[in-house]
């Protein structure tokens, strides 16, 4: 049986990559639609 992947973990996922590649929270902010910054 294979583990059920949601479009939340996608984007936590991306959200892990962008930030330890070190893009700004704000633009990791605004990619994810955010309407304002954490």
């Amino acid at each position: 049986m294979q583990p059920r992947i949601r479009i939340h973990d996608l984007r936590h996922t991306h959200a892990t990559i962008m930030l330890k590649k070190d893009v700004p929270v704000k633009v990791v902010s605004e990619r994810l639609g955010h309407s304002s910054p954490p």
